[in-house]
């Protein structure tokens, strides 16, 4: 999209979650054990939010023929994407609960 806006803004977004994640992991649950495996876990998060942020732009992008003004294809995107992005990260997260019960100890 050439857009230093749209880069800067799900960049953020992104690495911002790192931060909560962590805080959730640690405080919240209050668990202590931390592995170089659970490094992977930046990796799973960046490719969860660039996921994410492609199937908006590419509804954004689909919209262009469809609507005037900006606003209105923004609507229609997050309207069109909501579906999709809520079925990957949704599978994702059903696949993470699943590795809760193996016996791995720096996977469970």
């Amino acid at each position: 999209t050439r857009s230093i806006f749209l880069t800067v803004t799900c960049s953020s977004y992104i690495l911002l979650s790192i931060p909560v994640s962590l805080f959730i992991y640690k405080v919240v649950f209050r668990i202590l054990y931390f592995d170089f495996i659970h490094v992977v876990v930046i990796f799973i998060i960046l490719g969860i939010g660039a996921d994410g942020t492609l199937v908006v732009i590419d509804a954004f992008n689909q919209s262009k023929g469809l609507f005037e003004h900006q606003l209105d294809r923004l609507i229609y995107s997050f309207n069109r994407s909501t579906t999709a992005v809520f079925t990957t990260s949704f599978t994702t997260v059903v696949a993470f609960i699943v590795t809760a019960f193996v016996p791995v100890v720096p996977i469970s």
